[in-house]
């Protein structure tokens, strides 16, 4: 029903809003432009409706002004609510800005629990509330008589509303089922479908439905939402008390929405010229690798083309399949790893490979950054602005879409004779391409800065297994800690230890640690398969505190059922118990895996929503002590643009650098408390690819 259809009209239903202990919303709404516009998005309205009450649609901005159902109807207009071409204009404005505040005040009340689902888009909305006063009748005239400013003649963009201890219930349902990954438009109809019985998701469409009033068809979709949503919360909701998940999901999860909405409106820069650049001197290359690949060949076929390139290798050119490369495909593999074993048996190998990696570079990286990337009005810079998603993994580690900036390549370089002097008049020969060279701050003259967790996983391996040797080595504040853990279990002095025992014993630690079998670790550490399982044999032994853990864990799983991590999320790991052999083993890896991966994504998140905190001034603050005045100057000037698994990077003004640098390191090494310190790499520069270290230290 329409909110204004309540008696005593629209103030008298903000009132008992206002009075629910909690309740249920969503925003209907559409997007206008790109985020980097003024404003993105239209606001239509807000469905609500709390514990047994009926689903209230609030109409923007119509209900602010004119707030009685009826326009004509006989009672006072100003008991009535119905302010419309009664009052003077200015009034009429105060009024309506006045039950817009009151909205805002109990959006951002706290303790007051707030349901909803997909919230972060309803966050993105809020911040931009954008009202179109052409959808009112006699509003036009009204706003206009005040000269009150507008968006493209025809908008108004409302105050900014908070929302404050508001709860997704599809990161419920993810922390509830994390294996039962959602994509990025995860579905409340399929989740009601799952959670509940035919009856009550029956009941919940019925009481999300316009009865007999077929002009509100578009309002359908949200009232039917949060019904949907207070029928799912009272199944999931109890779930999560049950499973003791609600200090994972009020102290972690929810917060952290907050965080990515608002990443995702700021965006990151584009250098979309030198984009262009390296794109057309790629595609150049390409061409003659492709010329190169049908002269080793004798014959013209895609690259492309995974069969095609499998009939040339092992059909034309007869090379042989590598063992155990056949079962159960169309034709033998040509992946990464068969090409390596196949780099000494043809020239065109090489140059399969090399097409491989340059195409990649051309078509998905830089193509995605020219096709997604959007001219801002405000600040005349290219700006992307990905989706960041929460619950599609099962570890709990964030992921990236449209673009995915978490897979960005680092260098490549290659030689090519230069026959057009005007693309690059400088290097003829030599070309080095460093995707992150393109992605620049959102504002003129800003620097990026970066920080990346040292060994976080090994840490929290530590951690966990409470091994003192390991502990020792990982506390020492200097030295490399795989040279440190080569010299422990080879029994050979620091000083003596080679670059390759180095990469290989750091090889070997991440191997055990991602649970991977002795056949497996030969293949990254070159070596035959018992040699590789007297190396793992050797290590434990070295350490037996990781030894005990690594079996403590699996069997910790196979009697609760799941594994968790440091911030108590939860991992269902069924099969350990339940499923074929094949499926036991790959349990048994995840359980080991999930501990650590799972717990490394808690302990960024933390550091993601501290340094946030802060920036935005929220009343919450860093976890180990007060907001320092220092980080004061921090507000505007400095913001969170991305995140890459273990690694932060802020962009911020010049001007306060070390005071940003200091907070992001400050945050990231004090997040959580281990056995063991955590120490990240602090970077700076202009552009992600050419950051330089850098101290921030008082």
């Amino acid at each position: 029903m329409n909110a204004t259809a309540v008696v005593g009209g629209f103030d008298t239903f903000l009132g008992l809003w206002e009075a629910a202990e909690e309740f249920y919303f969503d925003v209907h709404f559409s997007k206008k432009s790109a985020l980097n516009s003024i404003a993105p998005f239209e606001i239509y309205g807000i469905a609500i409706c709390w514990e047994d009450s009926p689903v209230y649609y609030v109409n923007l901005p119509r209900n602010l002004f004119w707030s009685n159902s009826k326009r004509n109807s006989q009672s006072s207009p100003i008991t009535s609510g119905d302010i419309g071409n009664v009052l003077p204009p200015n009034l009429q404005w105060e009024i309506a800005i006045h039950r817009w505040n009151r909205i805002s005040t109990i959006m951002r009340k706290k303790d007051i629990k707030k349901f909803t689902w997909n919230l972060k888009v309803q966050i993105q909305v809020l911040k931009h509330p954008t009202v179109s006063i052409q959808r009112v009748g006699g509003l036009s005239l009204l706003v206009k008589s005040l000269g009150v400013d507008l968006i493209d003649n025809n908008c108004y963009l409302l105050s900014p509303v908070p929302i404050q201890d508001a709860i997704d219930l599809c990161i419920v349902a993810w922390v509830l089922w994390p294996d039962e990954e959602k994509g990025s438009n995860p579905s409340i109809e399929k989740e009601v479908k799952k959670r509940l019985s035919i009856e009550a998701a029956a009941a919940a469409n019925r009481n999300g439905r316009w009865k007999n009033q077929m002009r509100q068809v578009a309002h359908n979709g949200c009232c039917r939402r949060v019904a949907q949503t207070r029928a799912l919360r009272s199944v999931l909701w109890k779930l999560v008390i049950s499973e003791g998940l609600v200090e994972a999901l009020g102290a972690t999860e929810m917060p952290l929405v907050n965080v990515l909405a608002d990443m995702e409106l700021c965006g990151i820069g584009v250098d979309m010229e030198g984009c262009l650049q390296a794109r057309q001197i790629l595609g150049r290359k390409l061409k003659i690798l492709e010329k190169e690949a049908y002269k080793l060949a004798g014959m013209t076929f895609s690259l492309y083309t995974a069969a095609e390139i499998a009939n040339v290798l092992y059909g034309h050119l007869q090379l042989p399949v590598p063992e155990g490369r056949k079962k159960g495909k169309k034709h033998p593999s040509t992946d990464k790893h068969c090409l390596d074993l196949l780099r000494n048996e043809h020239p065109i190998v090489p140059i399969i490979k090399e097409h491989r990696t340059l195409a990649k570079l051309l078509n998905c990286t830089l193509g995605s950054i020219c096709s997604l990337a959007r001219l801002s009005m405000r600040t005349q810079r290219y700006t992307l602005h990905g989706h960041w998603l929460q619950t599609t993994t099962a570890t709990g580690r964030l992921s990236m879409e449209e673009p995915n900036l978490q897979c960005v390549e680092h260098m490549v370089d290659f030689k090519m004779h230069n026959k057009d002097k005007d693309v690059c008049p400088l290097d003829v020969n030599n070309y080095k391409i460093n995707a992150r060279d393109f992605f620049v701050s959102t504002q003129d003259n800003w620097l990026l800065l970066t920080a990346d967790y040292s060994q976080i996983e090994l840490r929290l391996m530590a951690h966990f297994s409470k091994d003192s040797s390991l502990i020792e080595l990982l506390s020492e504040p200097q030295g490399d800690v795989f040279n440190m853990i080569a010299a422990k279990w080879t029994g050979k002095t620091e000083a003596i230890v080679s670059q390759e025992e180095r990469d290989q014993t750091k090889r070997l630690v991440y191997g055990i640690l991602y649970g991977m079998g002795a056949k497996s670790l030969a293949e990254q550490i070159d070596c035959s398969a018992d040699e590789a399982a007297e190396r793992i044999e050797s290590f434990k032994r070295s350490f037996p505190g990781v030894a005990s853990w690594l079996q403590e864990a699996v069997t910790s799983c196979r009697e609760k059922g799941y594994i968790e991590t440091l911030k108590g999320r939860k991992r269902f790991l069924a099969k350990i118990n339940f499923g074929n052999s094949k499926e036991k083993s790959k349990a048994q890896r995840q359980a080991v895996n999930s501990i650590c991966q799972g717990s490394a994504a808690d302990i960024i998140k933390i550091a993601m929503i501290n340094i946030h905190s802060v920036l935005d001034h929220f009343e919450k603050s860093l976890s180990h002590s007060a907001v320092d005045e220092k980080f004061h100057v921090l507000k505007g000037r400095c913001r969170i643009i991305l995140q890459v698994h273990d690694e932060l990077v802020l962009e911020a003004d010049p001007s306060v650098a070390k005071e940003a640098g200091l907070l992001l390191q400050m945050s990231m090494e004090n997040a959580v408390s281990l056995l063991v310190p955590l120490h990240v790499k602090l970077k700076i520069g202009s552009t992600w690819g050419s950051l330089e270290p850098f101290q921030a230290s008082e």
